[in-house]
């Protein structure tokens, strides 16, 4: 990953971990994948000449299964929310319902949801939407 695949799309950034990735395999546990985007919020941020940049939330999306064709989703809030109040598990359930993404939510915690890797594209335009 570099700081280029970190992508801003108005209400949030977000970035898409590509299919064939090596190591892909660690992601699907929770604690990985929640460690790997606040440490990618963190570089954006670092990086960027945004100072809009620490003020945006992160999604992060990843293959966990490309035999079953799924993907996880997880979502951080920004790096200067002082409260850390995740809005994303509601964000998530509501876009579902709005687009119809075939999804499974099979963590603890609300903010990764598994989607097909095929909704990805109108799971992101549906979540854009709705936090506009």
């Amino acid at each position: 990953l570099n700081s280029k695949q970190i992508l801003s799309v108005g209400p949030y950034l977000y970035s898409i971990i590509q299919e064939g990735t090596p190591n892909i395999s660690y992601l699907s546990r929770h604690s990985v994948i929640i460690t790997l985007a606040h440490f990618l919020l963190q570089g954006h941020i670092s990086n960027s000449r945004s100072k809009k940049a620490a003020d945006l939330p992160l999604v992060l999306i990843a293959p966990v299964d490309e035999q079953a064709g799924l993907s996880v989703v997880v979502g951080i809030p920004p790096f200067n929310d002082k409260t850390r109040k995740n809005f994303f598990g509601k964000a998530f359930e509501q876009t579902v319902k709005n687009t119809q993404a075939r999804y499974l939510i099979d963590y603890w915690d609300s903010s990764l949801i598994q989607i097909k890797t095929e909704d990805r594209g109108k799971f992101l335009d549906g979540l854009m939407s709705l936090l506009i």
